[in-house]
């Protein structure tokens, strides 16, 4: 049976925006380090042991991270979250065709600044685009990589069986409401128009009007890289199936059941995909592509419990 596409509510973005902005707490002092070619990357850092990297999603920063870098340091890890290069408070250059596969090369040249051989990963949404990518081209520093959804929209062209025409019906839908208005409204300087333009493609229609005033700033901070990604050749990099099913590194799948089309059909790939003794997968119940902030808790439980596993 094919899947139904079904975006996220406006009332439901409404509830992210509220959460997303008041569940942090008081913001550390950033360190920052350079990574090479005139990137500099801040980040966050707390606790001792074995190290975990976090990866914030589109719009966001490392601010997203702070209350889970609190309770994994409890749990005796050492618990960062970096900024990637043009989210807040970084001021890198922007350039062109921006990609996860840029993200992961400035995630590798990060651990190796920090001294670090190799650490657990947890990406959400494009954060995990580039923990995927992370994993596929430097297997060797990801201890155990946990994707939360990764936007893998390439495979939505051909996807296999009942999903094959729902699928494309989606990524053609990406493309021409959310995509390319969003990159003509920021070509022309309407900052706002493609803000809003992808939030409501993504989510659902009016869901950028119906924020309160200080997420929206949260948002604005990090325009940069809404910029970035939409006018980039290489928005969503390919992602061979066949590099996939070859993937040694331990991966737990973690979804919301009751997430949007792009992450159930672009999950079940990846479940199918990586080798039964590679992977795990976990979905929350009753959670959406946003169970880092509905659901903070199960979310943490599942990759500490994975993670010990392994």
């Amino acid at each position: 049976m094919r899947k139904k596409l079904k975006p996220l509510t406006g009332t439901l973005v409404v509830i992210f925006g509220l959460l997303h902005s008041v569940s942090f707490g008081e913001e550390a002092v950033p360190r920052k380090v350079e990574v090479g070619d005139g990137v500099g990357l801040h980040y966050l850092e707390q606790g001792e042991g074995d190290p975990i990297i976090f990866i914030h999603g589109l719009t966001g920063d490392y601010s997203d991270w702070t209350r889970q870098l609190e309770a994994f340091a409890k749990e005796g890890y050492r618990a960062i979250a970096y900024s990637r290069r043009y989210n807040y408070p970084n001021k890198n250059r922007l350039r062109p065709d921006h990609s996860a596969i840029v993200e992961a090369e400035d995630l590798a040249a990060f651990m190796i600044k920090l001294k670090l051989k190799n650490a657990h990963i947890v990406g959400f949404s494009y954060g995990a685009y580039t923990a995927l990518m992370l994993a596929l081209e430097h297997p060797e520093m990801v201890r155990t990589v946990t994707l939360a959804e990764p936007p893998i929209s390439l495979w939505l062209a051909d996807l296999p069986g009942d999903d094959a025409e729902a699928g494309k019906a989606h990524l053609k839908r990406l493309m021409n409401e959310g995509v390319r208005p969003a990159k003509a409204a920021f070509d022309s300087g309407d900052d706002e128009a493609g803000m809003r333009t992808m939030f409501d493609c993504i989510a659902a229609k009016a869901s950028f009007d119906r924020l309160p005033k200080f997420v929206k700033d949260r948002c604005w901070r990090n325009i940069k890289e809404m910029k970035a990604i939409v006018s980039s050749k290489n928005i969503y990099p390919n992602v061979e199936r066949d590099r996939v099913r070859s993937m040694g590194v331990p991966t737990l799948i973690l979804s919301g059941s009751e997430s949007h089309a792009v992450a159930k059909f672009t999950d079940s790939e990846l479940e199918r995909l990586i080798p039964e003794n590679s992977r795990k997968r976990v979905v929350l119940r009753g959670a959406t592509h946003i169970m880092w902030v509905e659901q903070p808790v199960q979310s943490r439980n599942a990759v500490l419990e994975f993670i010990r596993e392994k």
